[in-house]
């Protein structure tokens, strides 16, 4: 009887804890599981079904920085800013380990976040600042920082913690060459030289044994490392080039023959093609490499990416008829913002402007969710002197990445150069609606404000707490002090304009502002000299008008 009592406590407690252990292993086995696939499909290039996994196991567990890291690689990976957020999220979980601080910082450098990156490297414990680890990034930021010396110093570091790191021996002797001319540069050649023979890092040394030859003149020793190079059944399409570039330089007589033999190697490969076409045209020989690439197979010339290289070279041709038959029927995919650009340019330069009109605003709606895109329309736009399209480029940005400070200037400057008072009005309040704007601008803000609202509350609420914020500058005061006269408080407005020292008040922008006020009160005599001077200021139309209705006494 005792003896069935114990098995049956037994049957209880196995139960009990089969009850209680069960899910908790199965859970533990799931994410193990989803981290494994996630892991081989990273390896095999799968990053569509690598995102899944790691999705559903960070669903299961957001604590896993296993799956955090990997999140974090495979964003990066796809170039994308969220990588960063994975990685300060890897941080935050484990903040003494100095290598996620560090993983942060080369991420960031990835995507060329440099401030980011030394933000990173900052945040790093002292002890962690001797490892190679860091010292590899840091000399990684002063290279992307062009800080050439101190990138040096960070890879002898580094070289000395690693001695047998071919990687780190490539980095130290070219930033040697950048350095110096003299005898570090021949240690760092002789460095390069002897690297030849270490395979992670061979092509790559005689990649910039190639570059450093050709930027000091010696053409021949270029030739003989680039036919090194292209020997070695890894290099690219890019390394053929290179040797092409070498015996351009060197003005070999078999550069013709290599020309053909590159372009027979490309012809069957779009990616390739592009950039033998690309070659072409940087040696300005457009013409021929359109003839060339027009002569590929079908299936080669209508693949991405060579029709794109094909209508810029047709547009550098200035053959529209040839741009627009490469861009018929063609599908960019995240890129067919810039097809729909230069369709508007080739109409554009046929007289078909409203033909152009629809293709301009096709591009500006596929490229108006993303910043490189609309980044891509302000360049090309500016250097077309596309004025109209460039404000709206510029617009774009505000109005869907308002924080964006760049295009914000920009498009501000040339709001206040056409004299635009109330676009100027409405780019201001758009951006104060999702960042504090810094008291110049809010000011600024205040001025356009009272000139387009003059009997607004706004304005002046603009005008006095700017002055709250920065009572000692002149530039505020003056405008605080026209808010002070437009609501009938003359006498406080002078007091206020009078206080300036008389430098301050000759200052053309704030002289026009102090001649308006003493006409209203009446002192028209003293007033003509500072408005004489505050047209001498870039003014707005409204501003102008000001000026001159005072000067007349109106």
């Amino acid at each position: 009887m005792k003896k069935l009592l114990w098995i049956t406590f037994g049957i209880v407690v196995a139960g009990a804890v089969a009850v209680l252990v069960g899910p908790y292993a199965y859970r533990h086995w799931r994410q193990e599981h989803l981290i494994r696939l996630a892991d081989d499909s990273l390896k095999t290039g799968d990053r569509t079904n690598a995102a899944l996994c790691l999705r559903r196991a960070v669903q299961c567990n957001p604590f896993d920085v296993r799956a955090l890291r990997m999140y974090a690689v495979l964003a990066e990976q796809a170039a994308s800013p969220n990588a960063l957020w994975w990685r300060r999220r890897v941080v935050e979980l484990e903040p003494r380990v100095q290598q996620n601080r560090i993983d942060l910082a080369k991420t960031a450098l990835v995507l060329g976040d440099r401030n980011a990156a030394q933000d990173a490297l900052r945040s790093v414990d002292e002890p962690g600042k001797q490892t190679a680890e860091y010292r590899k990034a840091a000399g990684a930021l002063a290279w992307a920082r062009n800080d050439y010396s101190e990138a040096e110093s960070q890879f002898f570091e580094a070289s000395k913690l690693e001695p047998t790191n071919g990687a780190v021996h490539l980095n130290l002797a070219i930033a040697r060459l950048v350095v110096n001319s003299g005898a570090k540069a021949d240690f760092a050649r002789a460095s390069l030289e002897g690297l030849r023979t270490n395979p992670p890092v061979r092509l790559e040394a005689l990649r910039q044994l190639i570059q450093d030859a050709m930027r000091n003149s010696t053409p021949q020793r270029a030739v003989a490392f680039a036919r090194e190079l292209q020997a070695d059944p890894e290099c690219r399409i890019s390394d053929h080039i290179l040797y092409l570039d070498a015996l351009l330089q060197a003005r070999r007589p078999e550069l013709t023959e290599c020309v053909s033999a590159v372009e027979a190697k490309a012809a069957t490969n779009s990616i390739q093609a592009y950039e033998v076409l690309n070659w072409r045209i940087r040696h300005g020989e457009t013409k021929q490499g359109l003839a060339w690439a027009e002569s590929l197979p079908a299936a080669v010339r209508t693949n991405l990416p060579l029709p794109m290289i094909m209508a810029e070279a047709y547009g550098l041709a200035r053959d529209w008829g040839g741009m627009q038959a490469v861009l018929k029927g063609q599908d960019w995919k995240d890129m067919d913002y810039q097809r729909h650009l230069l369709c508007a340019l080739a109409l554009r330069a046929q007289g078909r402007t409203l033909e152009a009109s629809v293709e301009w605003r096709s591009a500006l709606t596929a490229a108006s969710q993303r910043i490189d895109a609309l980044n891509d329309l302000v360049r090309r736009t500016a250097a077309w002197n596309w004025s109209s399209e460039l404000n709206e480029s510029l617009w774009a940005i505000v109005e869907n990445f308002p924080i964006e400070k760049g295009a914000f200037l920009a498009l501000y400057d040339r709001l206040v150069e056409a004299g635009n008072t109330a676009a100027l009005h409405n780019l201001l309040a758009r951006v104060s609606a999702f960042v504090n704007l810094p008291v110049e601008f809010q000011n600024n803000f205040a001025v356009v404000s009272l000139l387009e609202y003059p009997n607004g509350q706004h304005g002046h609420d603009l005008a006095r707490d700017a002055y709250e914020k920065s009572p000692a500058n002149p530039y505020v005061i003056s405008t605080y002090a026209y808010s002070l006269y437009l609501q009938q408080k003359n006498p406080e407005a002078l007091r206020l304009l009078e206080g300036l020292k008389p430098e301050e008040l000759e200052e053309p922008s704030i002289a026009g502002y102090y001649g308006v006020i003493l006409a209203g009160a009446g002192d028209t005599a003293k007033a003509r000299h500072y408005l004489e001077r505050g047209l001498q200021a870039r003014l707005l139309p409204e501003e102008r008008t000001l000026i001159t209705k005072a000067k007349l006494g109106k």
